[in-house]
């Protein structure tokens, strides 16, 4: 009986424990109520590994010229901890702690790699 109560205690834990990318409900709500003001209404959010860190980006034409916004926030403080505008490419999570974008011109010379406008930001350390 012990044992048995001690393994699904030991199983609940490992699933506690594996379960990333979920948010508490409160801290998602005032996040995304945060980064709506900032970003506008049409925005998706990617959490980090660690559930640490929250990335919301505006909505991307990529037909527009015009620069999108994406911002981190740190999900403990809900504070604003990177903000940046970028160019239609792309912009993910590269690592635990680091962002990755393309922030490409609008016109690209034939023999310009795109990696020449890949741009890394470390968010924990805020080095980029």
């Amino acid at each position: 009986m012990r044992f048995s109560i001690l393994l699904f205690g030991l199983i609940g834990l490992v699933v506690l424990a594996c379960k990333t990318g979920v948010l508490p409900e409160s801290a998602n709500t005032s996040l995304d109520a945060i980064a709506r003001e900032k970003l506008g209404d049409e925005l998706t959010s990617t959490v980090n590994k660690t559930d640490e860190y929250i990335l919301f980006v505006q909505k991307i034409n990529p037909s527009s010229l015009q620069p999108v916004r994406f911002i981190v926030m740190e999900v403990k403080t809900q504070q604003v901890v990177l903000q940046k505008d970028f160019k239609p490419g792309y912009v993910k999570w590269s690592g635990e702690y680091q962002v990755e974008w393309l922030d490409q011109p609008g016109i690209i010379q034939s023999d310009e790699p795109l990696s020449k406008y890949v741009q890394f930001a470390t968010v924990r350390t805020q080095h980029y």
